[in-house]
């Protein structure tokens, strides 16, 4: 018998949560299938650095969210054209297997008309281009392998957000860029007949129902974690920035969201006026308040 948990939310942070929420209180040993979609966000691995992964000036500008998951894996754009898809399971011979937890799927796009594949080690692939990438997340002996379905994503925006200018060097497992591709060019369903379909598809013919309490405690979990800067930034594991621009050179070490250690210089010569207004400061791609208008000669020069 096969379950599934109809999304109330296009907010990334809460889907997360509901997401969590599911995999952790509402599993009883039968598999739930998840259909969602979120507003525009990017979300990062669990073991990612949010400073190395995105371009911060864009997502400033956009008010483009970015939120951490449990999974590992890369960092992924969503918006309302890319479809998400869980499936919570009993782990036993599932973890690391992808061709095997992306079989079904492939079999549902292919049934349809597309020649979708798999890609090692986790990627959907439609004439050679990306079309969906996948990561897992192990809790306990259950099983969470989620991924994407590029269906009428905005690809204009995700290579904008996913294409950093600044020059890191971190020790967090980084993004692999690919050439990406939507499916809705190949077919003749809107992405909610999609959604049905895959329902049909994967024989889900049991819903569980989201009580008021459940809701509640997901709300509580996006609060407490998902919203959290500590979760989504402070995670990243350390860092070193480095920026040479217009005769300025700026080294700045990153340490559990702060910049710990900066070094500026202007026509080789330091700057520790400058450099002293960026230490012990939270360097946050959304919040870059402190910078500008205060220190506009920083902000221009980090930023524009």
């Amino acid at each position: 018998m096969h379950y599934t948990v109809k999304p109330i939310s296009k907010k990334a942070s809460f889907n997360l949560a509901w997401e969590e929420y599911i995999l952790k209180h509402l599993y009883k040993g039968e598999d739930i299938f998840l259909f969602w979609q979120n507003e525009p966000a990017v979300i990062i691995g669990r073991n990612q650095n949010a400073y190395n992964e995105v371009n911060s000036l864009f997502l400033n500008q956009e008010k483009i969210p970015l939120f951490r998951r449990n999974s590992g894996g890369g960092t992924v754009y969503h918006d309302l054209g890319n479809l998400n898809y869980s499936i919570i399971t009993k782990a036993k011979g599932k973890v690391n297997n992808y061709k095997l937890m992306t079989s079904l799927l492939i079999n549902a796009l292919n049934d349809l008309g597309l020649k979708a594949y798999f890609s090692p080690k986790s990627d959907l692939k439609l004439n050679s281009k990306k079309i969906g990438g996948n990561a897992q997340y192990l809790y306990k002996d259950i099983l969470l392998h989620h991924g994407t379905i590029l269906f009428d994503c905005n690809l204009s925006n995700l290579k904008k957000v996913l294409k950093n200018p600044l020059i890191h060097t971190s020790k967090a497992v980084e993004s692999r860029p690919s050439s990406v591709l939507n499916i809705n060019q190949y077919l003749t369903l809107s992405l909610s007949e999609l959604i049905a379909y895959l329902l049909t598809y994967f024989n889900i013919n049991k819903e569980i129902i989201l009580t008021a309490s459940d809701i509640l405690k997901i709300q509580t979990l996006e609060k407490e974690k998902y919203l959290k800067k500590e979760w989504n930034y402070y995670e990243s594991p350390s860092s070193t920035l480095f920026i040479e621009k217009n005769n300025y050179k700026v080294h700045l070490e990153i340490e559990k969201g702060l910049i710990t250690r900066a070094v500026i210089s202007y026509q080789e010569i330091n700057q520790p006026y400058l450099s002293s207004l960026l230490v012990n400061k939270a360097l946050l791609p959304l919040d870059l308040n402190f910078l500008n208008p205060h220190y506009s000669q920083l902000f221009n020069l980090l930023f524009k």
